[in-house]
């Protein structure tokens, strides 16, 4: 899921990639839990398998953020799968960055983006960046990853 939300909130995305990563968000907030409650579910994981896919030709074709950033290092350094480190980094920078934008720049387009986020992971059409934030830490427990 990181690897279609980072490039939708980058600063170089494209029509053709915000495509892909929107698509991608509300396919994988349908599928992911799917799939991890019951392995053999022939359409989540035909779900999360486009999103992989999405994903792939989505960050291939503009910008990863600060998560991918670290996960590499972090990875190295620990024997923490990189799934791990994504799920549990995403939320967070997501709230940093948003906070950052809120400051810094209140009035510039990129913060639709993370209401767009949150509207795709929920399916609300009035939902909030919070909520994505919120969306993230309840999947993470449903998923039982651990903290890093």
């Amino acid at each position: 899921m990181s690897q279609v939300i980072e490039p939708f909130i980058c600063n170089a995305s494209t029509p053709l990639t915000d495509t892909l990563c929107r698509d991608g968000i509300a396919r994988g907030s349908k599928s992911l839990l799917f799939a991890y409650v019951n392995g053999s579910d022939r359409s989540a994981r035909q779900g999360m398998s486009l999103v992989s896919i999405f994903g792939g030709l989505a960050f291939s074709n503009t910008r990863l953020g600060a998560v991918h950033g670290l996960a590499r290092p972090l990875g190295g350094l620990h024997p923490i799968p990189h799934e791990i480190i994504f799920t549990c980094l995403l939320p967070l920078f997501v709230d940093a960055n948003l906070r950052a934008l809120r400051s810094r720049m209140p009035d510039t387009p990129s913060l639709i983006r993370f209401q767009e986020i949150a509207q795709l992971l929920t399916g609300m059409p009035h939902s909030n960046a919070e909520e994505a934030i919120a969306f993230h830490f309840e999947l993470k427990n449903k998923l039982s990853i651990p903290n890093l």
